[in-house]
């Protein structure tokens, strides 16, 4: 029985390695950095390599019983190109809220609206036309709410893009 087991192991062996493509490689000239081998650059950090794999992110954000008001919402680590932000309320809501997002200083001062005007959520959802894409390494990130008209009772936001 001892056998017929080391017999299958080998068996196994011998069929999962006809099966392998290739090692992946991260470092082959070992300059300490990640190598981007379809097409890319070394990456030495994270934010680079992000940037060479043209990775997506998105920043959800849900908000209680909102309010006219003003919220950081996120500092930028690096560089952000922005595809899109969505908002949508709770679907037993029946008014509105404006929400804008702003890019600002890496002090959190000079805030600018990267919409091409503040999108109005309901409980149907709504999208944004993005007016200024690009978003600065280091810069604050900040979400503006309306004065809500009628019921709102929550409200989620996302922003999505690509390093």
């Amino acid at each position: 029985m001892k056998k017929l087991l080391v017999l299958i192991v080998i068996i196994l062996l011998v069929i999962s390695s006809s099966f392998a493509v290739g090692d992946i490689q991260c470092d082959s000239d070992s300059n300490d950095a990640m190598d981007i081998s379809c097409g890319g650059t070394n990456a030495v950090s994270a934010s680079a390599a992000r940037t060479n794999l043209g990775v997506s992110w998105m920043h959800p954000i849900t908000k209680d019983s909102p309010i006219a008001a003003t919220y950081r919402w996120f500092k930028a680590d690096t560089t952000l190109t922005v595809t899109g932000f969505d908002v949508i309320e709770a679907s037993t809501d029946t008014g509105s809220i404006t929400v804008d997002v702003q890019e600002c200083s890496s002090t959190g001062t000079g805030c600018v609206s990267i919409l091409s005007a503040p999108v109005t959520a309901t409980a149907t959802g709504a999208s944004a036309t993005i007016s200024d894409n690009s978003i600065a390494s280091g810069a604050w990130v900040q979400i503006v709410y309306g004065t809500p008209s009628g019921t709102v009772s929550q409200v989620a936001s996302a922003l999505k893009g690509t390093y």
